[in-house]
């Protein structure tokens, strides 16, 4: 009997979504789902047609994080081998992907789901959506995805939700800063619509720089980001998609990638 894919991929023009595929365990993380998701990210980073990536989740939940039957079975046997590792490195993957990503979220969303969303550039929750950072009921902690979190929504904010492990909806999730917008549910599919065509849009490998610009900057001294700022517009407006973008301005038509 075939088994079922973990992930799922679909293309509809230039956008990309990805689904995580556990609906019965409402996509709970295990070690071959990393794997799928890391195959899928190498793929996309490769295809130039591929210009805006959606991760979403198939079910009633985002998703709810590491697997917990994965996690004991691991603990007890006094290690986690690679899971954990593997987790940690997909995060700082997909937060420095170098394409747009847009995480859908709607129903459950649970620890490293939190994670998973935070790492998105951008974060569109639906009206039903219930977050929680709930290890500490666990007699766990966040910690692969609290660098993210911590980014995302500041150390007060993350604080309160680590130790409380309370849960919040997607207002809230707003208000906290891990979720940009927060929708109905009827009009979650058409919000994202609207923002993979403002991605689509842009440069592509501007977006990219935008994203390298929001990484590096924070850690910079004054005197590092006036010189890493400068070189970055130089680099961009010296290259061919920044003169096409410039050129099509002057002569009032759409740049190429935008056509």
């Amino acid at each position: 009997m075939q088994q079922p894919q973990l992930v799922r991929l679909e293309s509809v023009g230039s956008v990309r979504t990805l689904t995580l595929n556990r609906p019965e365990r409402r996509n709970a993380i295990i070690p071959e789902m990393i794997d799928r998701i890391w195959e899928t990210l190498d793929q996309l980073e490769a295809d130039p047609s591929a210009r805006v990536l959606v991760l979403r989740g198939e079910g009633s939940a985002f998703c709810t994080g590491a697997d917990i039957s994965w996690m004991q079975q691991s603990g007890e046997r006094g290690s986690l081998p690679s899971g954990p590792h593997d987790f940690a490195q997909l995060l700082r993957r997909l937060s420095g992907f170098p394409k747009p990503t847009i995480a859908r979220v709607h129903g459950v969303t649970v620890g490293g789901g939190c994670g998973l969303a935070a790492v998105c550039d951008l974060v569109v929750a639906s009206t039903s959506a219930t977050f929680a950072l709930s290890e500490v009921k666990l007699g766990l902690v966040p910690a692969m995805i609290s660098p993210y979190l911590i980014q995302r929504m500041g150390p007060i904010h993350a604080r309160d939700c680590f130790i409380t492990g309370r849960r919040f909806d997607g207002v809230e999730a707003v208000r906290l800063g891990l979720a940009d917008r927060c929708v109905d549910d009827a009009q979650l599919d058409t919000v994202i619509d609207e923002l993979a065509e403002q991605l689509i849009g842009s440069g592509p490998q501007a977006i990219g720089l935008c994203k390298e610009l929001c990484a590096a900057i924070p850690s910079m001294s004054a005197t590092e980001v006036d010189a890493y700022t400068v070189s970055v517009i130089e680099q961009a407006k010296a290259s061919p998609e920044g003169q096409e973008g410039m050129i099509a301005f002057l002569e009032k038509r759409k740049p190429s990638w935008a056509s």
